[in-house]
């Protein structure tokens, strides 16, 4: 009626987490609260993994010089979360002497690309599969000075080879050195199968026993039932998981771990069965010091 027109319209203010709309060929306004999109929203802020975002992941894949398949379903997650994954492909490398330059100047190449397409990164942070964490402990041990600025002393493994298919447990030495000489300033995180034949005889207890006497800060990673490809893994349903539980648990860790691979480790649950920060050693007092920030491989062979 004309009575009702002539009533003042009450004013209402929209509370936080309200948002507006305009229904579709009608020009009518429609305002609607979403307080489960608002608790999300905070949640995913306050998210250990969140800082992440921005970080730059240079990877150097393992002996056969190019990235597996499930690997890179892996970095096509990461980089949903904000991660810029630069991969050190076709590399040619020498794999009797992971230190060698030719090894080397693949990685400074990806790495200064990287840099140069990311004028300010969040932080840029080395990661590898297999042989490839080989050659990048040996670049951060002997040829930090060389990585552009912004890299962080850290280092992300997955799948480490620490003993040859077929050989005995510390036949080559230097695989465990290659961790060993690692400075205390380093922080490491490996993400490991418990399936990994490449851990063989004794399994994950190899690899932890390798990192409580690293000087440098660790983290394991345990994914229930993986192999050496991570993060691949078998035997699922008998564990009572799913391949998302799997992955999705690896993603988490790795997230956490670039989010601050330099600060205190993050303590992310994974879903693999395994906390990531259950496994967590220190080889000595030093090792917890914040670092500083500065300027289908050939069977056996990794």
């Amino acid at each position: 009626s004309d009575a009702d027109r002539s009533l003042p319209r009450a004013r209402h203010r929209r509370p936080p987490g309200r948002k507006e709309g305009v229904l579709a060929g009608r020009g009518i306004r429609v305002s609607t609260y979403c307080p489960l999109l608002t608790l999300k929203r905070k949640r995913a802020a306050d998210s250990p993994t969140a800082g992440a975002a921005g970080t730059v992941l240079v990877f150097a894949p393992g002996a056969g010089g190019t990235t597996a398949k499930a690997m890179i379903e892996l970095h096509r997650q990461l980089e949903a979360e904000g991660v810029h994954v630069y991969r050190c492909d076709k590399a040619s490398w020498n794999t009797r002497s992971p230190g060698r330059t030719a090894n080397f100047s693949r990685v400074i190449e990806v790495a200064q690309t990287a840099a140069a397409n990311h004028q300010d990164p969040q932080r840029i942070v080395l990661g590898g599969a297999s042989f490839g964490n080989r050659v990048l402990a040996e670049l951060l041990r002997t040829r930090f000075h060389d990585l552009p600025p912004k890299t962080c002393f850290a280092l992300l493994s997955c799948g480490y080879p620490l003993h040859a298919l077929g050989k005995p447990e510390g036949a080559d030495p230097r695989r465990a050195a290659h961790l060993t000489q690692l400075p205390a300033v380093c922080h490491v995180l490996f993400v490991q199968g418990n399936e990994d034949g490449f851990l063989r005889p004794r399994g994950i207890v190899a690899l932890r026993d390798v990192a409580a006497n690293m000087s440098a800060r660790t983290q394991i990673h345990e994914v229930a039932g993986g192999t050496h490809v991570v993060p691949e893994a078998k035997g699922l349903a008998k564990l009572g998981l799913s391949k998302a539980q799997v992955v999705g648990g690896v993603r988490d860790a790795i997230l956490g771990f670039l989010a601050c691979p330099e600060g205190e480790p993050q303590q992310v649950a994974g879903s693999s069965g395994v906390a990531a920060g259950d496994s967590s050693t220190s080889g000595d007092a030093a090792g917890g010091a914040s670092a500083s920030v500065v300027p289908s491989p050939p069977k056996g062979s990794d």
